[in-house]
């Protein structure tokens, strides 16, 4: 396990992993790699990655949104990533809509039930939410979880979280992935009415595609953008904003969805 440290935020987390894959990553298939990699972000509030080139302001939104509503259809999700098309085995849904799975997929919400665990056994080993599961269609699915699980612990008045991960992008999968897995991190803290802990990312296979590889160079030198989303309140309006949103073709989506974000005070 190589262990890259701690880090305040996001940004100086993202920009450590994408130096040491650029330096030291191995050539597999058409990606560069480093195996089983971990980091810590001591402050969840700074879980915003501004410094990546091409910066999408839509996408964080999109993506919390449909997760935070508990949806799985390619047709939204689509509308912020193109790629969401290819990954479906049926047309229709994805397999790795992560807020339908910890909300809806197996007939009980894992969030709550994590919520209602701490409040019973502080102490709890036993706060784990799993998303990957095992899946007689491995082989053959187009759209394979990348998450295996996240896990909570209360310790000395503060929640920590863990993400395990079988694979992740830190190019398009990373940013995303810590921003949502932060805040339910914080959502269940609230609702506990405890100190956020610190955020822990463990991948088995972490890599840059071929293709991104001089976007993210380029992303090294970068400012971090003065943006702040409130994951809290997007993840509160998450419902409102999807039934908002539907209705409305893929231009218009992309068009109104910061403008109402910020009708909402999400978005500064």
């Amino acid at each position: 396990m190589i262990n890259s440290g701690y880090f305040l935020g996001i940004n100086d987390a993202w920009a450590n992993l994408v130096s040491n894959i650029l330096r030291r990553g191995q050539k597999v298939g058409n990606t560069l790699e480093l195996s089983n990699i971990s980091f810590t972000i001591t402050d969840i509030n700074k879980n915003v990655l501004t410094t990546r080139e091409n910066f999408s302001l839509s996408y964080y939104l999109g993506e919390t949104i449909w997760y935070g509503a508990g949806k799985n259809d390619v047709e939204f999700i689509s509308r912020f990533g193109k790629i969401w098309k290819q990954l479906t085995d049926d047309g229709l849904t994805n397999n790795s809509a992560y807020g339908y799975i910890l909300q809806t997929k197996h007939g009980f919400n894992q969030i709550e039930k994590i919520i209602e665990l701490l409040k019973k056994d502080p102490n709890s080993r036993r706060a784990v939410m799993n998303i990957n599961i095992p899946n007689e269609n491995v082989i053959e699915t187009k759209d394979e979880m990348c998450t295996i699980a996240l896990q909570l612990l209360l310790r000395d008045g503060k929640l920590n979280a863990t993400t395990l991960m079988r694979s992740n992008d830190l190019s398009t999968g990373t940013p995303y992935d810590v921003f949502y897995f932060t805040e339910i991190q914080k959502y269940i803290a609230n609702k506990l009415e405890v100190n956020y802990g610190t955020y822990s990312h463990f991948v088995t296979s972490l890599h840059i595609y071929d293709r991104d590889l001089e976007k993210m160079e380029k992303s090294l030198q970068n400012e971090p953008k003065k943006i702040k989303i409130n994951g809290q309140k997007l993840l509160l309006n998450s419902s409102y904003l999807y039934n908002k949103l539907k209705p409305l073709n893929r231009k218009e989506t992309r068009e109104k969805i910061v403008d109402f974000c910020r009708e909402l005070d999400i978005v500064e």
